[in-house]
């Protein structure tokens, strides 16, 4: 009975361990697979060449002034909570990502689905110390949760690549769709809630002030001498 019940728990950590790793995934798989498709994206939508770099930019910049909330927010209303409407946000971008008929509609998806990760993935690894309250099975889950991360961006351009050359760049944002529900459908069955009473308190002038000089920052190098992010017609 004892080694049964040892059993179940060791193949439900696994479970929890891949679950949550596929979060980790997606969050980094999109930050490479979009590089190979720039050329594609540019000739699409029109976009100049310094603007390219702003949908990979976009998602990032979205991503870092989003994870400064993210944690506050997992804290006090739950951290399946927040990798779940992440993931919802993250999943709704990406079709908006796919469908996007200009440039200012890819930035704007991209710079929602930067959001949507940063709440899936906060959510994610916040919920592995609840997941696993031993130390060791908790370093487990983190290096196979780095591990999985390390793979996803080292496979994004090889696959994001292919995805593009047989369907098109807007194929690389669709792909999210099945991860992402299977998400939805996994994380409530597997993941317990967890969250934190009286954590950290919300910055939201701090989160503003650097995403803004972040974004100026970087519009700054990456454009020294073109006027517009968008090529002219």
């Amino acid at each position: 009975m004892h080694d049964r019940s040892t059993e179940v728990a060791r193949e439900r950590s696994n479970l929890t361990t891949f679950v949550l790793s596929l979060g980790a995934f997606l969050i980094l798989f999109d930050v490479t697979a979009v590089v190979v498709a720039m050329p594609g994206i540019a000739d699409d939508l029109g976009f100049a060449v310094a603007g390219t770099a702003w949908v990979i930019d976009a998602y990032s910049l979205a991503f870092t002034g989003a994870l400064l909330a993210s944690g506050a927010l997992a804290d006090r209303f739950g951290r399946r909570r927040a990798m779940l409407a992440g993931n919802i946000v993250f999943l709704l971008a990406s079709i908006g990502c796919g469908a996007a008929a200009s440039a200012p509609l890819l930035l704007t998806a991209r710079a929602l689905q930067g959001v949507g990760a940063a709440f899936l993935g906060t959510g994610a690894l916040a919920l592995v110390a609840g997941a696993f309250p031993h130390q060791r099975r908790r370093a487990q889950a983190f290096a196979t949760i780095g591990t999985i991360s390390g793979v996803a961006m080292a496979l994004g351009p090889t696959l994001g690549g292919l995805l593009a050359a047989w369907f098109g760049w807007r194929s690389i944002f669709y792909a999210n769709i099945p991860f992402c529900l299977t998400l939805a459908f996994a994380v409530p069955r597997v993941v317990a809630e967890t969250r934190e009473s009286g954590g950290r308190p919300l910055d939201p002038w701090g989160i503003v002030l650097l995403t803004l000089s972040l974004g100026l920052a970087i519009d700054a190098l990456l454009k020294p001498d073109a006027p517009s992010t968008v090529r002219a017609a």
